[in-house]
Order: structure tokens, then C-alpha cells, then sequence
């Protein structure tokens, strides 16, 4: 957990562990200044009492065989009547008892006043964490936590409706025969798409930036201008990517059919997205960066679109949530996630591609007007318009190189599979696939697992240096490209958090209500049968594990997160509460002899 969640748990144990060092030290003093008193008292006449004991039992045991049954036999009866007597005090002397004791009028004082103390305490928490980001760090280290369980166990849920996903990893290996520049080369992209579509894609992302143009000669400026595309100005391996997704997908009618194609023996053409790039101003983005793809990627174009790869870094430099659409500038345009866009082409949904963009891209004009969006009716998948829901929690369940190797075939350098061994996810090397005409033998395997599949083009080149795409998450350092694998695995397969209610224009988490309000009817009535605070504490602390130990099932089986933040900060505010109401005034001769010694 979090540093902070230990430090709350220290502040309130930390009178109790005072008394208890007060104690051992009172007992190290006792055993300096009486050494031969402590040996022979406690430690050697315990000993000498047990040997003595065990062997004048032995010793009955052999002289006295009939006698020694006989006792075994009375001890075993003592034992049965004991158990009896717990057995009859758990289900009729102890609740009796307790009965009695709850219908007493001091009991009924001292509970309403604990719950009317709890609810105070809170209501608090309670709007603190819908409407502002004071307990975000708590939460992050609690879903972190369940996150780093599950993929410490491989425990990724399976799913019908979830996609494949095929990694190209631009690696130092890839790179090490290709020219010396600051990005990837633009034919070996090209190849790469070219192949993933010949391979049958399902979808392909490019996540490498394209608003820098290949240098012609040396001092070129590399930032690349609107229409360039076609005026002849660029370096051969940008006017073949150029050229190639211009003319996409007619170019590729041999390989795989439109939607209004009729030859239902060809898979249908991949959509392809590609990273925008914007400006920024004081962190606002402020304008989109022209890339020299500008006059191929068209706006009613829906095989080859621009999309967003942005994601919200938290305090400590980790990407916890994605961005899943961008104003820019004034906020009239809106630019679309790639996850998003990726989503929707993904559903299972009757109609064909382009009433689905479409359909998104009309919600999206109107976007001030709706409360939810609608992204897929299979499996139905619903996205809320406000502002805060903009960022979306990515669920990590795909590491790097993290949770065992591929046990089908040699070829990828990288495999992940859900709890019941099918595989999900396989990362190859970008080198083969960056040929114009790749080995035979090593495309027709690598079909196999890229037909159907979600292809992301990206890279881990200089992975432990500061120059490549190379980000921090809840599972430790990733690729971009893998980033996005997960986020729309997050998307595909959302957390689901419990129901809302509209109260007065205000949506609230009703059952999440209700079950707080439970759990502080349960932490009232410990504090008010339990003498002791910290008994009371202990037990509150036990139901928040139990809590903790039910959503990890929950999240792990069903996607459902609950909360167990909010209780546990519950339990910590109601103690101080608690403790700051029962201390007795001092006078200032108590305060001064208390700072005279830490035992009292």
C-alpha cells in the first residue's frame, strides 16, 4: 500500500506500540539489575518444571497403562464437554447475552451517537472523493495493488468479446541495419502495414510519429508542411508511405475487399489509425501539428484516420489514465483517442464501418447535449460525456516481458495468455515484417496469429535510456505501443462500478451508499461494545481486509471494483474522532509529569 496508508496506520497504533516498548524496556531493566533472579525464575524453573513433568507422565504411562487410559479417557471427555460448552455459549448463552446487554438504555445513547458521529465523519470523504481528487492517491495505490496481484498470478480473466492483440516491436535489433535517424524509417512502415494487411489484420495502429518529414539533405528542417504530399517535396520513403495510404484500400483489392464488396472469400480491408500530433501551450493543447500525411488522411475517410495518443501522468510520473477524446484550442474540434476509435471498429455490432464512425462522429458534434455515448451494443459498452470522464482508468493486465513465454512456437519473442491458456497477446520482432518482401517460411507461421488480430506498429529501441517510447505504469516500464494494447483492453473490458441514482441534478453511487452506510453501522456498534479502542480498531480493520480480499475476487473474476478506500479512511478519521472526544482536559502538572517519562 501506499506510503501514506502506512503512515495513518502507524499514527494510530502509535500509543500502543509506546506502552508496549515501556514494557520490554521495563523487563531489560529488570533482567540487568536481577540477572541470577530472572535466569532461575523464568527461565530455568519453567524449564526444569516441563522436563519433570513430561517425564514423570512417562514414567505413569509405563507403570500404570490401565490408570493412563483411564485419565486419556476423562481428559478427552473434559475436552468433548468443554467444546460443547463454547459450542452452546456461541449459539444461545452469547447472543443472549448480547441481546441483553444492546437492549440496556446506555446502549442506544452510546450507538446513536457513534453512527451520528460516523455518517459526520464520512459524508465528508464521501464528497471529498466524488467531486475532488483527495483520496486519488489512495485509490491509485489500491487498484495498483490489485493490478500487480493479477498479473503476479497471470490472472487475466478470459472473454468472448475481447480482440487478440499482435505487438511490432521496433527494437535496437530492428534498428541496427537501418540509417541512423531520430525515428523510424518511412518505407519500413509501409512494409510493415503492407504485410499486417497481407497477413489479415483485423485493425492496425501505427504508434509512431508522423509530423516529421525525412530530412532530403543535411539541414533540412524536419517538421512537415501541410500539401507536401503532393507537391513531390519529400524523400522517397515518405512519398511511399505517402502513396501507399493515399491509394489504400484500392491498392490492396487482391489482398482483402471493402464492406461493399462482394467477394465474401477476402477478409475485410483493416482500418488503419495514425497518431496525431498536436501543440501545447502551458500544457493546453493549442493547435494540431501538421504531418505531411495531411492531403491522404481525409476527414469522411474511414479506413485511414488520425487519433489522440494521450494519457493523464499522475504525481508520480505514472500513466494511470488515458485521454479518451482531446479539445483543441478553443474546444470545438474534438479529436478522437485511437483506443476510441479502435473500440468501436472493434464491436460486434450489425452494420458496417463507416455507419459506425459515423454514428460516433455525429454523438460527438452534439457532445454538451448528451449525457452518455453510446460506443457498442455487443457487448454494450456506454461512455459518460462529462468532463471528468474524459480521463479513463486503464486496468494494466499486459506487462512487459512479464508473466511467462510463448509454448506454441519460437517465433514470438513475447506471449501472454488469460488464466485458461489462450493467448492474447504476442509481440514480434519489427525487423522480418520491415522487408518489402518478407521470408516466406517466417509469414506464413506469423499469419497464423496476426489473421483477426489488433496489429500495433511501435517500439521499445533505447528501453533503458530516455530516447525511446518508453513509459512508467503500475506494472513497471512499457512500450507506447503496449500502453495502448492495454488501454483498449481496459475499454473492451471496463471496470464496473456499482449503479448511480440522480438526486437533486447530482448522480450518485446509490448502492455504494448504501454499503458505506452499512459498513458504519458495523463500525459503530464496535466502538460501542468494545471497551477498548483498539479491539474496536483491530475489528473495523478486519472487515476493510475482508472488504479488500472480496474485491479482489470481485474485480478479478467480474470486472466489479469496490471500493475500499473510503472505509478504511473511514475506520482512520472515526478513531481520531473518537480519541480527541474521550480525552479527558489536563491540567498542566498531568501534561508536565506525562513529558517526564513516556510510561506514565
Amino acid at each position: 500500500m501506499s506510503k501514506l496508508l502506512t503512515l495513518m496506520i502507524l499514527i494510530i497504533l502509535i500509543k500502543y506500540i509506546a506502552n508496549g516498548v515501556c514494557y520490554i524496556l521495563k523487563g531489560l531493566w529488570f533482567v540487568i539489575q536481577h540477572p541470577q533472579s530472572f535466569f532461575s525464575d523464568y527461565i530455568f524453573q519453567p524449564v526444569w518444571w516441563t522436563v519433570k513433568k513430561i517425564s514423570n507422565t512417562l514414567t505413569f504411562v509405563v507403570r500404570h497403562p490401565i490408570r493412563a487410559s483411564r485419565w486419556l479417557g476423562n481428559s478427552l471427555f473434559f475436552l468433548l464437554k468443554q467444546l460443547n460448552f463454547l459450542v452452546v455459549w456461541i449459539l444461545y448463552t452469547g447472543p443472549i447475552k448480547l441481546w441483553n446487554y444492546i437492549f440496556q438504555p446506555n446502549f442506544y445513547l452510546k450507538f446513536r451517537a457513534h453512527v451520528f458521529i460516523a455518517i459526520i465523519v464520512a459524508t465528508p470523504l464521501f464528497v471529498a472523493r466524488e467531486y475532488t481528487h483527495f483520496l486519488d492517491e489512495m485509490e491509485n495505490a489500491g487498484m495498483d495493488w490489485i493490478i500487480k496481484i493479477q498479473q503476479r498470478f497471470s490472472d487475466i480473466p478470459p472473454s468472448k468479446t475481447r480482440s487478440n492483440f499482435v505487438f511490432i516491436d521496433v527494437d535496437d535489433e530492428s534498428r541496427k541495419d537501418w540509417p541512423d535517424q531520430p525515428f523510424t524509417p518511412r518505407n519500413r512502415i509501409t512494409n510493415m502495414i503492407n504485410n499486417a494487411v497481407d497477413a489479415g489484420a483485423k485493425l492496425i495502429i501505427v504508434d509512431v510519429a508522423l509530423s516529421r518529414i525525412t530530412p532530403l539533405a543535411r539541414g533540412q528542417m524536419d517538421l512537415a508542411k501541410p500539401a507536401t504530399c503532393k507537391e513531390g517535396l519529400l524523400h522517397d520513403d515518405d512519398r511511399e508511405l505517402c502513396g501507399f495510404l493515399g491509394q489504400y484500400p484500392s491498392n490492396k483489392k487482391d489482398q482483402c475487399r471493402t464492406e461493399e464488396g462482394k467477394d465474401t472469400s477476402k477478409p475485410v480491408c483493416p482500418p488503419i489509425i495514425l497518431p496525431r500530433d498536436f501543440t501545447y501551450t502551458d500544457g493546453e493543447v493549442t493547435g494540431i501539428r501538421p504531418s505531411f500525411l495531411e492531403p491522404v488522411v481525409k476527414k469522411d475517410s474511414f479506413y485511414v484516420q488520425w487519433g489522440t495518443v494521450d494519457f493523464s501522468e499522475s504525481a508520480d510520473g505514472m500513466q494511470r489514465r488515458q485521454l479518451l477524446w482531446l479539445p483543441v484550442g478553443d474546444g470545438k474540434t474534438i479529436e478522437k483517442s485511437v483506443q476510441l476509435l479502435a473500440t468501436v471498429a472493434l464491436c460486434g455490432d450489425k452494420g458496417n464501418l463507416q455507419e459506425k464512425y459515423k454514428n460516433l462522429n455525429n454523438a460527438f458534434q452534439n457532445l454538451e447535449k448528451r449525457e452518455s455515448i453510446t460506443l457498442c451494443q455487443t457487448p454494450k459498452l456506454k461512455l459518460e460525456t462529462e468532463e471528468r470522464y474524459r480521463e479513463s482508468r486503464i486496468t494494466y493486465s499486459m506487462g512487459w516481458k512479464k508473466g511467462g513465454g510463448c509454448k506454441i512456437s519460437k517465433l514470438p519473442k513475447y506471449c501472454l495468455s488469460d488464466r485458461e491458456g489462450n493467448y492474447i497477446l504476442h509481440v514480434f520482432q519489427a525487423r522480418p515484417f520491415a522487408e518489402k518482401i518478407p521470408l516466406s517460411d517466417f509469414f506464413l507461421e506469423a499469419k497464423e496469429f496476426m489473421q483477426g488480430s489488433v496489429v500495433v506498429i511501435g517500439g521499445t529501441w533505447d528501453y533503458d535510456g530516455n530516447g525511446g517510447d518508453i513509459h512508467l505504469t503500475p506494472l513497471g516500464k512499457i512500450p507506447g505501443g503496449l500502453v495502448i494494447i492495454n488501454a483498449i483492453h481496459s475499454l473492451q473490458q471496463p471496470i464496473k462500478f456499482w449503479p448511480r441514482v440522480e438526486i437533486w441534478g447530482v448522480h450518485l453511487p446509490w448502492t455504494e451508499i448504501i454499503g458505506l452506510l452499512f459498513f458504519l453501522l458495523i463500525l459503530s456498534f464496535f466502538f460501542t461494545v468494545f471497551p477498548s479502542h483498539l479491539e474496536a480498531v483491530l475489528f473495523a480493520g478486519l472487515v476493510v481486509i475482508i472488504l479488500l480480499l472480496i474485491s479482489v475476487k470481485f474485480f478479478g473474476e467480474y470486472g466489479i471494483w469496490i471500493d475500499f478506500v473510503l472505509p478504511a479512511m473511514a475506520v482512520y478519521y472515526y478513531h481520531v474522532v473518537i480519541e480527541i472526544g474521550d480525552s479527558p482536559p489536563q491540567h498542566e502538572h498531568e501534561i508536565a509529569n506525562s513529558r517526564q517519562s513516556i510510561c506514565g
